[in-house]
């Protein structure tokens, strides 16, 4: 875990993913999982979704690290993309997840 109270996935050296606890801000939820893949370009992944027919539950949306949309696979889990050229574990940090 770092400062920021993610834990980090590697791959050969590259972070792939980060994971982190509940912030107070979503205690008394349910926890979930959602799985975000880092991408070239939404805009193709949001056309290439629409092609295949399945639903786009949220079409990407600018944010300050880049932009991120939310999808669906054929079972119908819930899929987000990122599209950022920041540090994967950098990007899931939001102002409600303050550095440890």
């Amino acid at each position: 875990m770092d400062d920021s109270g993610y834990t980090t996935i590697k791959d050969a050296g590259r972070t792939t993913g980060a994971m982190r606890g509940q912030p107070n801000l979503q205690r008394g939820t349910p926890p979930t999982w959602l799985r975000y893949f880092k991408i070239q370009r939404a805009d193709i992944v949001e056309q290439k979704v629409e092609r295949l027919g399945r639903p786009q539950l949220a079409h990407a949306t600018e944010f300050a690290f880049g932009r991120s949309g939310l999808v669906t696979d054929p079972q119908n889990a819930e899929l987000a993309v990122l599209e950022s050229n920041t540090d994967i574990a950098l990007a899931c940090r939001t102002k409600a997840d303050p550095p440890r």
